[in-house]
């Protein structure tokens, strides 16, 4: 809430969900933001922030694709402006977080549009997030900028979240919820071709307390007033110990997922 008691209006973002495949399966790369950053300090996340006016600008020389870009997010309220500035700024963010270049904006597939809660205290910030998913170039190497970003490295999803689970790496809910759906898929091409044969998917997470705990409740939930499930495995975390969780272990959760 603004000071006058209006409610905040969230920040356009987008983030690109930046993927190789490996030995061990698919795997994502996720950057470790600096410990001082006002957004999700020291928690891994994918390269991403917000829209800026120089996104806008870049973005008009690209108007003979704003059309196909518009449809390609499926949100028919947005200005075909918007949808060309959060390609370019999921671009943008790759490069100065990630040091990845060579990507068009073609090739970034909408996945999914998260739009956080107001009502969470645990969640200060109020963003309408859009994640795009995306190949890594070819002789590409992912190199943190070691400012907004202190680290990164290539997890596969499942082994992202086992870190998390361990207490050796931090999550927000949009990234642990993404990346357990990503675990249900053994390809780079499975992932781009599940992103190109549906809307991107659309959450806006409710923030509510049952008893004395705090929760995160997704479509599908008791609490949520979408009545239908959206994502793969549970339809709520938890807050406990500093940070919202999984109720269910991980050892039972994803094998129920994964086949």
């Amino acid at each position: 809430m603004l000071g006058d008691g209006t409610p905040q209006s969230p920040l356009a973002s987008a983030a690109t969900v930046l993927l190789r495949d490996s030995h061990a399966g698919v795997e994502v790369l996720l950057i470790q933001r600096h410990p001082q950053s006002d957004v999700l300090g020291g928690a891994y996340t994918f390269p991403g922030g917000k829209v800026d006016g120089a996104d806008f600008a870049a973005g008009t020389g690209l108007i003979e694709q704003a059309q196909t870009l518009h449809q390609t997010l499926a949100e028919v309220a947005i200005a075909p402006a918007l949808a060309v500035a959060l390609h370019v700024a999921a671009l943008r963010e790759l490069h100065e977080e990630a040091g990845i270049s060579g990507l068009s904006i073609t090739q970034l597939v909408p996945w999914a549009r998260w739009i956080t809660p107001t009502a969470s205290r645990r969640m200060p910030r109020h963003f309408d997030a859009r994640f795009f998913v995306a190949r890594l170039p070819v002789g590409q190497q992912a190199a943190h900028d070691q400012h907004e970003a202190v680290s990164s490295a290539w997890f596969t999803p499942a082994g992202a979240l086992l870190e998390f689970e361990a207490g050796r790496a931090q999550l927000a809910p949009p990234q642990l919820m993404t990346l357990l759906e990503l675990a249900t898929h053994r390809t780079v091409d499975e992932v781009i071709a599940a992103g190109r044969g549906r809307a991107p998917l659309h959450i806006q997470p409710v923030a509510t307390v049952e008893g004395s705990q705090e929760l995160i409740c997704f479509p599908g939930d008791a609490h949520h007033p979408v009545a239908n499930r959206h994502l793969p495995g549970p339809t709520r975390l938890t807050w406990r110990d500093g940070r919202f969780q999984f109720d269910t272990p991980l050892d039972r959760l994803l094998p129920a997922l994964c086949g």
